[in-house]
């Protein structure tokens, strides 16, 4: 999967994956990390794989192929999360899924307070549960980036209630306990 994203070896994956915007859909603007910034900063030890929503219209501009991959066409999500190293969303449900694999995750949401107030809304504050760094500029996204094990470390509490909160009944038997639900109470 990697080989088919062109993701040279020994860079590390960053699965960026925001959400779309209900008053922009389709315009691109989830996509709101200054990626040329992003790439001089860390081209040389990162690759992005950039997963938009569904209903988002975005593709990265040519001169930064060399960093950023589009993989919004790619079929499986599950395959992008589980090649990635860390992630990389706003307030997309994929940080539910993507926590079960106990990798670093990274919030931008420069726009906080006018996605929670004029977006869907949130059910939680994000900032305070969040289990890994919010921030709102593509600089200290870098900064984060370039400090990630000693960052996803400092979050270990904050990762492990997030996982009891999302993740709970999450332990790998999914299919057989419905399979087990619906037959064993047909009987």
């Amino acid at each position: 999967m990697l080989r088919r994203l062109e993701v040279p070896p020994g860079r590390r994956v960053l699965l960026y994956a925001p959400t779309y915007r209900d008053q922009a859909k389709g315009s691109g603007r989830s996509v709101r990390v200054d990626l040329e910034l992003l790439a001089e900063e860390l081209a040389d030890e990162w690759v992005v794989l950039l997963r938009t929503h569904p209903v988002e219209r975005y593709q990265p501009p040519e001169h930064l192929r060399h960093f950023v991959r589009p993989a919004s066409s790619y079929p499986e999500i599950n395959d992008l999360m589980l090649a990635s190293d860390a992630l990389l969303t706003d307030y997309s449900s994929v940080m539910c899924d993507y926590a079960l694999t106990g990798k670093p995750m990274v919030f931008y949401i420069d726009d906080w307070d006018d996605y929670r107030l004029s977006e869907r809304g949130v059910y939680h504050d994000l900032p305070s549960i969040a289990p890994g760094p919010c921030v709102t500029t593509t600089g200290d996204l870098a900064e984060v980036l370039r400090r990630l094990p000693a960052v996803h470390e400092s979050y270990a509490e904050r990762y492990a209630a997030f996982r009891r909160m999302w993740c709970a009944d999450e332990r790998g038997d999914a299919a057989a306990r419905i399979v087990a639900d619906f037959f064993e109470e047909a009987r």
